[in-house]
């Protein structure tokens, strides 16, 4: 058993001391930030060697055909004002027999109304032209 001594009153106790290891471990952690921050984003790169470019060009062979339809009602063929339904029609029925895949693109005013709109897409299916697009409906 081992003897414990009484401390007198004006004896201190024998403290253990330890380092206070938290702010140094916040300062290293704020360094580790800093550098990796600091670090060149150039080392991260990976140089190649890119082959020359010698191919050709290829060309579009898929031509377009815009649709515009304004507020009103009034449709346009590539800019070409359309008198009614029936004409609209044979154009899209000769724009699909002649030209395979044909593309189309409808351009409507934002204040056009939904029912014209659909009536240009149904008599496109209807000939078979299945691709069609929307211009400008990002101001929707």
């Amino acid at each position: 058993m081992k003897n414990k001594k009484l401390l007198s009153a004006d004896e201190q106790p024998n403290m253990m001391v330890y380092i206070n290891t938290t702010p140094l471990i916040d300062v290293m952690l704020v360094l580790l930030i800093m550098l990796i921050i600091t670090i060149p984003i150039r080392l991260h790169s990976v140089n190649l060697d890119l082959p020359a470019d010698d191919a050709e060009e290829v060309s579009n062979s898929k031509k377009y055909v815009e649709i515009s339809i304004n507020k009103f009602g009034q449709v346009k063929v590539d800019n070409r004002l359309i008198q009614d339904k029936n004409e609209l029609k044979i154009i899209l029925k000769d724009m699909a027999s002649n030209t395979p895949n044909q593309n189309i693109f409808i351009n409507s005013h934002a204040e056009s109304n939904y029912g014209d709109i659909a009536s240009v897409i149904f008599e496109a299916r209807k000939v078979g032209i299945q691709e069609i697009g929307f211009i400008g409906i990002e101001r929707f």
